[in-house]
């Protein structure tokens, strides 16, 4: 990812060591946002490890739909997303933790009233293929919290149609 070497958080929400581009739009991220949406660019297929059941994902965008409860709030869980050095703690931290020329992030919202299952389902409604038993171990309700969004809606229309702010996205016109 261009301009993000080594992302920190103190685990509060303090981001140093990125680019004036994110970090800024790091502070944009309204305090009472629980959920968040983090549109990912893999570009070459890859395979998950045998921990996370051998998943196969092909080349694409992906978007994630998480939730940040603890300190920090979403702002640090971003922050931690975008750090590439990190102990892989998640299964997003499987693909957020690679090298830029294979996953690179595109975008993120975050959303205060919607929960990460109402992300997902409304992708689902539009035609996006979630990713069984990915990012979803404590959630009974959806097939998976990481969504194949192929030629699907912009990550503007999720945030605009489930009351959630489209904080930073690449200057891509859709994600595809």
């Amino acid at each position: 990812m261009v301009g993000l070497k080594q992302l920190q958080t103190s685990g509060f929400g303090v981001v140093t060591g990125a680019s004036r581009k994110i970090v800024s739009a790091l502070a944009g991220i309204p305090e009472e946002t629980k959920t968040y949406a983090l549109v990912l660019d893999l570009r070459a297929p890859r395979l998950l490890p045998p921990g996370l059941r051998s998943i196969p994902l092909d080349a694409g965008p992906y978007l994630y739909a998480g939730s940040a409860r603890g300190p920090g709030g979403t702002k640090a869980r971003l922050a931690r997303h975008m750090r590439r050095h990190k102990p892989r703690h998640w299964h997003l931290d499987w693909l957020t933790g690679a090298p830029p020329a294979l996953v690179r992030i595109a975008g993120f919202a975050a959303f205060a009233t919607a929960a990460e299952c109402d992300l997902v389902d409304w992708l689902t409604a539009q035609g996006a293929d979630p990713v069984a038993g990915f990012g979803s171990s404590d959630c009974r309700h959806c097939v998976g919290h990481l969504v194949d969004i192929g030629s699907g809606p912009e990550l503007g229309d999720l945030a605009k149609i489930l009351g959630g702010t489209l904080v930073w996205r690449r200057d891509i016109p859709r994600i595809r």
